[in-house]
């Protein structure tokens, strides 16, 4: 997907394109505070067909939401100053959980444990308030 603009009154219709042309169950979140990764989330497990309020895990690491047809892994590595701290969390274990979604945000700090391929979706907001989405296939 090349990068694109979206209004918030979008995110649904973002969220289910995403989740329609995703190529794996991983996908990564990168973008500045308040670029709306958690949000976006938030729409992605609707889209999913998961009904929650869904929240930040910022404090808790990972959350994780499911019903009968589906699990997902939302982490929120923000916190985290090294990788062993991620392998502590059981990171590993969800990355390997191939009939689950797994959702992470900052994910810098550990992506070389990330098994190959994955969705990487880059946020922005501008000083206007416009928000612009990107995502690739990492290979």
């Amino acid at each position: 997907m090349k990068e694109k603009a979206f209004d918030l009154e979008q995110l649904n219709s973002v969220a289910d394109d995403i989740i329609s042309r995703s190529q794996e169950r991983l996908i990564a979140f990168q973008g500045d505070l308040g670029a709306g990764k958690t949000t976006l989330i938030k729409a992605l497990i609707r889209s999913l067909g998961i009904v929650s309020q869904g929240s930040s895990p910022s404090f808790s690491l990972v959350n994780l939401y499911e019903n009968e047809q589906v699990r997902v892994y939302h982490c929120d590595l923000y916190r985290l100053e090294s990788y062993e701290e991620a392998l502590d969390i059981g990171l590993e274990d969800y990355l390997a959980d191939e009939d689950s979604w797994c959702f992470i945000e900052w994910p810098e700090i550990v992506e070389f444990l990330f098994p190959r391929p994955y969705q990487l979706i880059k946020l922005r907001q501008n000083k206007d308030g416009q928000h612009y989405i990107d995502m690739e296939l990492i290979e």
